[in-house]
């Protein structure tokens, strides 16, 4: 699998994103920090997913299975469906109130 692969997928989705992220976010947040709390949860948890089942994949020994399509999608889709399925929960929840000065 060439290395960039991931790097360009990432930035796709992330380009592709902010529209859902528009609809998606909690009423009460604001569409920039929305999408800012979206793209910096997606990524962190994409590039942690993309180390440890690399990780995982190269222990195993099915570092050859990536050469194929079918090996790239599936570890592409363990890579991101982690990363949006908790970046989605990050952008749903209601803003921090912060408490009133006494």
């Amino acid at each position: 699998m060439n290395p960039l692969t991931p790097v360009l997928a990432t930035a796709l989705l992330l380009v592709a994103s902010l529209p859902y992220v528009q609809r998606a976010k909690h009423p009460e947040t604001r569409l920039l920090a929305a999408y800012l709390l979206y793209v910096g949860s997606f990524v962190l948890v994409a590039a942690i997913a993309y180390f440890v089942v690399g990780w995982v994949v190269a222990l195993a020994g099915l570092g050859d299975a990536l050469a194929r399509p079918w090996g790239a999608a599936v570890f592409l889709i363990l890579v991101f469906v982690p990363a949006f399925a908790i970046a989605r929960w990050q952008i749903k929840r209601p803003p921090m109130q912060s408490p009133l000065p006494r």
